[in-house]
């Protein structure tokens, strides 16, 4: 018994067909894909500067300008950064507590 054709390159009567033209044949070549335009580099070095971007992508995917999902992703990675920058605050605060002798 023979194997199963694949979909795509088997014809109604379950035989290959390969006399078939590739669908490219004769139309315009397309062109390239045009670069992405650059973006600004953020400020994020603060949670005032994350709460920032956080507002934008709210308003963003409220207009319809930026995809939930995509919304939701980059606000992932911002409260993680938030966390982030809110531990290294706390561990230089620490340090330089650490560094100064008691007075007494």
């Amino acid at each position: 018994m023979p194997g199963w054709p694949s979909l795509s390159s088997a014809a109604p009567n379950g035989v290959a067909d390969t006399a078939k033209a590739p669908d490219n044949v004769g139309a315009a070549a397309t062109p390239p894909p045009t670069p992405a335009k650059p973006m600004a580099r953020l400020r994020l070095n603060t949670v005032s500067d994350i709460a920032k971007e956080y507002r934008k992508l709210y308003r963003e995917a409220r207009a319809g300008t930026l995809a939930t999902s995509e919304a939701s992703k980059l606000g992932y990675l911002l409260s993680a950064l938030a966390g982030v920058l809110a531990t290294s605050d706390l561990e230089e605060r620490l340090a330089a507590l650490e560094g100064e002798k008691p007075t007494r």
